[in-house]
């Protein structure tokens, strides 16, 4: 089967998208400038992080790096620079 089970990538360590290599730099909170209501301006400080905050949130012993905020994604570093094309194998790594 293609593709992994949602939010699986926030595990992931090292990427290898041939010819491509990244690797995790830090794990990502969502902030509360995703709450600003593009239409008025207004920060309503409640959705999407409400319900970010019912399933994404850090593993307790974390607690102290991630306070209360929702994590949403990763930032990478890429090493090796080439041209990614849907379709192309990508191999998750723990090193």
């Amino acid at each position: 089967s293609k593709g992994c089970h949602p939010h699986l990538s926030s595990s992931f360590v090292i990427l290898i998208c041939h010819p491509h290599l990244s690797s995790s730099f830090v794990i990502l909170a969502r902030c509360i400038s995703t709450t600003v209501d593009p239409e008025t301006g207004v920060i309503s400080r409640k959705q999407p992080l409400d319900t970010l905050k019912s399933y994404r949130m850090c593993d307790p012993s974390q607690k102290n790096i991630y306070k209360a905020a929702p994590l949403f994604g990763q930032m990478y570093i890429v090493s090796k620079t080439g041209v990614l094309q849907v379709g192309d194998v990508v191999y998750k790594t723990s090193h």
